[in-house]
């Protein structure tokens, strides 16, 4: 309405001076506004000023509104700057000063002369102002008069031209009535009208738009393009308020249609090349031959379907046929839509279309089907299920809605629930449904987090359906769980929650109930909105990490470098082909015909021989995991991990790759060292073959490659190849020589893997570095030839070459069972380094490198080797290069060495420097208490301020390295004869738990040998259950009883070599062996067959089957691995350092008991008290085997090993309880 009350200027104003006035309106394009150009002033025919915008950058033009300049508009805008204050000034009286404070005394004369005063100069004012405000209103009265007088004379005028008008139109009339009855015509549709075949038609406008406004723009338009001299007559509209305008074109004298038709394209492409922006209107200017409204009404059937295609499915506008003139369009041999008529027979459920041409049709489903957007409809009793596609990305989604009946009795409650989730097809991957259940539901929060709770019978059952198929319901936001989702009508009930929402497979971000949004729709609901999250891959440049094979194609080698070999990776090698499935020659046919003839039932045809190819392909790979091939038990394992990425996304504020790399970068933060490398200058002992050899052999095969794409294989290939071994060993040797490292060595993949299982923070994420293999083999042969000098040098380290996890297992479960018997006090402290691989000072560690391995060109290589670090950050969201300026890098080969290394050195310097052994001892006899396992450690001792100062002071000299503890991970465990329960560290208190968690087991003193083996047959059981559809399919039984051995076994018995065995808990795991048999062997209950029954059964059958499978019991199985590593643990002690397992092993042995027996009272060493004397048992047991004292004997292998049997048959327990007479006994 502004605009146009501003367009109305008369020509009096349009003559006065231009001013710049910018142009706003409602639907004007901010990006337009923005650019910038020059303004021109133009005049046009009324007299009104019209500002035509000339963008200089692309020379387009612009047509503003009629009668608004551009410009600024003071009276809109406030004025120019300033303005206000300078009337302010110009109209406000001066400040007078103040007066003094002496003066003349006032009196009432004096009062009486001033208030005269004042009267008449107020009664002159008073007239002043009355004159002057009369004046001004006969003055605008007048003018006025004068504009109302000028506008009768205007109308006289219209007036006159409307009746010469109407009579000219009478003539035209009266001679058309003559020429039809003199010479009579049929006139066609397409003739009806103007003539259509010499008439523009212009548009860009909003729809309504008004005329004067549309025609003054266009005005303006053709004469910003200078074609108004190839115009015949002015532009016109068919009503008042148009979106597109006419212009008739006429033939000229001495022209022909020829002429007029390239007048008439002239103006065309000039508008439409031209691109002139409209003010106001939503699309650019443009120009098309005039049709009639038949021609429009046939074409546009064809137009929607072109629409469709390049809205849903671009891809298949190559097999689009369209026909505008017969609205008619194909895609490959399926017609889509017609004018009129019957459709083709084919053609079913067409629906029918009104156009200006009359009717028409489309089918629907077939275009559907081509777009890929067809919707399928599942209805039910009480709802329905929709099946919907993405319109941009090919995800599928079934959103089901539901209205149970409300009130109904419980029975039928549950029968439209079950016909409702029935719907359902049972292949749905994604899921949505939401609707009325009409059963109340309120929400409980509690620690982890919000849930639903039933308030009645119905609601258990809605619930329990739900959760059987794997549906979540949701939630409304914290400040909505109190909000009712209905409305009664009924004065004096008050509403609840029975509207509800339930999804699988899709993450609910937010569900809003909208508050009093029942007033609007007019219901007895509240509306409820839904916000649903699909996970969407994010493309970018990733590196190719996969494992390679050698493909081969060269002949000889007679050079090698970095370039050299990354060619040969490109060249020779290959991604290593998948085990997934492949189509067969018969389907790859199948598929083959029905592209080339694109019928339906070619397609379907070979869709349906791809799906059954595909089962039977993986009823053969589920057959063959059952079987043993480890490729495809691989495969069929469930991925735990799989998904954090997309919960921890959800924890960022930000971007979560942004948030993963400031967090590295802050971790590796340090000095750069800018340092050159110096080339070794004295004699270099140069690699061998057989270096070179035990290298290769001791990498892995079938690992992910680095940047530069070289592998084991690649190495193992290389070294085939004429030439390719002496190259490659001379370039090893050429780099030990020069010290030059590649800088690809230094520049490997860093990829993010979870600490947890629903990581939310970057520093839950442990970096992974994957380099490259020549790098990795060119560290190993340093390695080698270093790891005399740098492997474990003391008991306390329980990692490296002859130290393993269960030295360090056994010392602890040895410790607590020793602090039971003697009833000595315990306090144990577990410390935890917080980002130990990644926080190594690097200067620290290649200074106490060089003191242990000395100068030479391997110390050289190392500097190389960890200097100039920079990591291609690799995550789910993004890449980008990290700088590590401190740490080492985890995955690389040398890591676990170096880091076990410093971890050794740190704890001995530690009790060294503080005299740890002068400080009284938990046993007087076992003098060490401390022990590491990479960056997991043990302090112990009987009092408890002892542990706090040793941990104090060894985390102090752990920060000489870069290393810190980390307080809130690291576990305190005080026994009951301790006093206190908490240590200071580093200002945080380390409060003791009842229980220390060691590496899966939870420790104390006093804990049974079942309560230690009780998790791993609880992780027994859910192993198999994870793993169910292997164990339980068909095929030989004894090997799928094998396979699960192995898996199962291993994942509950790996430790098991370091705990006592112990008869009532062999009993047990051997129960939890056969009952795993049971589920395997797929036994199932008779339904007369009483529990007990089936449980002997079950039970006689599951050791039948073990037996006859060739397997061992679980309870044999620990007899035999025990006895193995204590024979290892006392041969540890013909070693040069050996571990602290070999000191426990030989402290308060049965021969040292029997020796203080044999002593006086008081000077024998006695136990404090009541106790089972499970060690001084179970030594007697095997020197009962092998003689006494055992030990002795462990030292010969051969013999040790002979005697493990009768070890088994000393201590094993009975595979029954003897009352199943024979096997057929069952």
């Amino acid at each position: 309405m502004a605009l146009a009350a501003m367009a109305e200027f008369s020509r009096e104003e349009a003559e006065g001076s231009l001013t710049r006035v910018a142009v706003r309106g409602r639907g004007t394009d901010p990006s337009r506004r923005a650019r910038s150009g020059s303004y021109v002033i133009a005049q046009c025919s009324e007299g009104c000023r019209v500002a035509i915008r000339d963008f200089d950058m692309s020379n387009k033009l612009h047509v503003g509104l009629p009668g608004i300049p551009d410009g600024p508009d003071y009276d809109l805008d406030g004025g120019p700057p300033g303005a206000g204050r300078r009337l302010e000034a110009e109209t406000s009286p001066a400040k007078k000063p103040k007066s003094g404070a002496g003066g003349e005394q006032v009196s009432m004369d004096a009062l009486r002369a001033l208030l005269n005063e004042q009267s008449v100069a107020l009664l002159q004012a008073q007239q002043t102002q009355i004159d002057g405000a009369l004046q001004a209103f006969e003055v605008r009265q007048s003018g006025r008069l004068d504009v109302i007088e000028q506008r009768l004379v205007s109308h006289t005028r219209v007036q006159t031209d409307l009746h010469t008008g109407l009579q000219d139109l009478q003539d035209r009339v009266a001679k058309l009535e003559h020429t039809q009855r003199t010479a009579p015509k049929v006139v066609s549709e397409s003739d009806r009208g103007p003539n259509r075949k010499h008439t523009l038609v212009f548009g860009g406008w909003e729809s309504s738009t008004r005329r004067a406004i549309l025609l003054q723009q266009l005005q303006q338009a053709l004469q910003g393009l200078s074609l108004t001299s190839s115009l015949d007559m002015d532009p016109f509209c068919t009503g008042a308020r148009r979106s597109v305008a006419l212009c008739a074109f006429k033939k000229r004298p001495n022209e022909e249609d020829m002429d007029v038709r390239s007048r008439m394209f002239h103006v065309l492409q000039t508008v439409n090349s031209s691109m002139v922006t409209i003010e106001g209107a939503p699309r650019p200017l443009w120009c098309s031959v005039s049709k009639s409204p038949e021609e429009r009404g046939r074409a546009s059937l064809a137009a929607v379907i072109r629409k469709v295609v390049i809205r849903l499915a671009p891809h298949r506008q190559q097999d689009l046929d369209l026909e505008y003139k017969t609205g008619r369009a194909w895609i490959r041999e399926d017609q889509l839509c017609g004018m009129k008529g019957t459709p083709e027979e084919e053609v079913r459920s067409a629906r029918v279309v009104t156009t200006k041409a009359g009717e028409g049709w489309i089918d629907e489903k077939t275009l559907s089907k081509w777009v890929d957007s067809h919707i399928d409809e599942v209805p039910t009793e009480k709802g329905s299920w929709f099946k919907v596609r993405h319109l941009e990305r090919r995800v599928e989604l079934w959103i089901g809605t539901m209205h149970l009946t409300p009130g109904a009795p419980v029975a039928q409650f549950e029968h439209e629930v079950h016909d409702l989730l029935q719907g359902l097809p049972k292949n749905a991957h994604r899921v949505v449904i939401m609707g009325d259940v009409n059963t109340p539901f309120t929400w409980n929060r509690d620690v982890d987090g919000v849930s639903a709770v039933c308030k009645e019978g119905k609601g258990n059952i809605l619930h329990k359906a739900l959760v059987e198929r794997d549906l979540r319901m949701g939630t409304p936001s914290l400040e909505q769980l109190a909000t009712p989702t209905s409305r009664p009508r009924q004065e004096g009930r008050q509403g609840t929650c029975i509207d509800v929402m339930a999804s699988k497979h899709v993450r609910l971000d937010s569900w809003y109930i909208h508050e009093d949004s029942y007033q609007t729709i007019g219901n007895d609901h509240e509306l409820c909105e839904a916000c649903l999250l699909v996970d969407e891959k994010r493309h970018f440049p990733r590196h190719v990490t996969g494992p390679r094979v050698w493909t081969g194609g060269v002949q000889q080698i007679s050079f090698l470098d970095q370039e050299g070999i990354e060619q040969l990776a490109r060249q020779c090698t290959k991604p290593a082909t998948g085990h997934g499935y492949k189509d067969s020659d018969e389907v790859k046919q199948a598929f083959r015909e029905a592209k080339r003839r694109g019928t339906a039932v070619l397609w379907k045809k070979a869709l349906k021989m791809r799906s059954e190819a595909r089962k039977q392909w993986e009823l053969a790979r589920l057959h063959r995991a059952g079987q043993g091939e480890w490729h495809s038990f691989k495969a069929l394992k469930p991925r735990r991990e799989e998904g954090w990425d997309v919960g921890f996304a959800d924890a960022q504020q930000g971007d979560p790759h942004a948030a993963v790399h400031e967090h590295l970068t802050e971790v590796y933060q340090g000095p750069e060292d800018v340092t050159p490398v110096q080339a070794w200058e004295g004699d270099v002992r140069a690699f061998t073959v057989e270096e070179l050899r035990v290298g290769v052999q001791q990498m892995k095969r079938g690992k992910a490659v680095g940047t530069d794409l070289t592998s084991t294989e690649l190495l193992l290939g290389v070294m085939e190849v004429p030439g390719g071994e002496g190259h490659l060993l001379e370039w090893y040797n050429r780099i030990l020589v020069t010290g030059a490292i590649p800088a690809r060595w230094n520049q490997p993949i860093l990829i993010m893997l979870p600490k947890m299982r629903a990581p939310r923070k970057a520093r839950d994420l442990r970096p992974i570095a994957m380099g490259s293999s020549v790098s990795k083999l060119f560290s190993r042969m340093l390695l080698n030839r270093s790891l005399s000098l740098i492997c474990p040098q003391t008991y306390a380290q329980c990692s490296g070459p002859g130290r393993q996890t269960s030295d360090f297992l056994y010392t602890v479960i040895r410790l607590f069972e020793l602090t039971r018997e003697w009833g000595n006090p315990l306090a144990v402290f577990k410390l935890d380094l917080a980002k130990a691989f990644d926080s190594v000072d690097r200067q620290m560690l290649l200074d106490r490198l060089e003191s242990r391995i000395g100068a030479g060109p391997e110390m050289v290589c190392w500097r190389g080797l960890l200097k100039g670090t920079v990591g291609e950050l690799q995550t789910p969201w993004g890449n980008s290069s990290v700088p590590m300026h401190r740490g080492i890098k985890q995955g690389a080969v040398e890591s676990p060495v170096f880091f076990a290394y410093i971890a050794e050195l740190a704890l001995a310097d530690t009790i060294h420097k503080f005299c740890w052994r002068n400080m009284n001892p938990l046993f007087p006899d076992l003098p060490p208490e401390e022990m590491m396992y990479m960056d997991d450690g043990m302090l112990w001792n009987g009092q408890l301020s002892v542990v706090q100062s040793r941990a104090q002071q060894l985390s102090s000299e752990f920060a000489t390295y870069g290393l810190r503890m980390n307080p809130k991970k690291c576990q305190l465990y005080v026994s009951p004869k301790v006093v206190g329960n908490s240590i200071l560290l580093e200002g945080v208190t380390v409060t003791a738990s009842p229980q220390l968690e060691v590496m899966g087991l939870s420790l104390r003193v006093g804990v049974s040998m079942y309560e230690l083996m009780a998790p791993a047959m609880t992780r027994a059981r859910s192993k198999f259950w994870d793993l169910k559809h292997i164990f339980r399919s068909k095929g030989f039984m004894k090997n799928r009883a094998r396979v699960m051995e192995r898996v199962v076994g291993g994942t509950a018995l790996w430790f098991i070599c370091c705990v006592p065995p112990d008869k009532a808990t062999m009993t047990s795991l051997n129960a939890t062996q056969l009952q795993l048999m049971v589920w395997l062997l797929r036994f199932a209950k008779g339904p007369n067959e009483p529990w007990e029954d089936f449980r002997k059964r079950s039970f006689r059958g599951a050791r039948a089957a073990l037996h006859s499978a060739g397997l061992e019991r679980w309870s044999t199985l620990w007899l035999r691995r025990y006895w193995r590593f204590a024979g290892h643990r006392v041969r540890t002690s013909l070693s040069d350092h050996p571990p602290i397992s070999c000191d426990f092993e030989h402290f308060r042995t049965l021969p040292w008991w029997i020796h203080q027996q044999s002593l006086p009272q008081k000077q024998g060493i006695r136990h404090k008290g009541h106790h089972f004397p499970r060690l001084t048992i179970l030594e007697r047991g095997m020197d009962h085997v092998a003689g006494h004292p055992w030990r002795v004997h462990a030292h010969d292998r051969k013999r040790w090993r002979s005697l493990e049997d009768a070890w088994v048959a000393h201590m094993d327990v009975p595979w029954s309880s003897g009352r199943q007479l024979s096997i057929g006994d069952l």
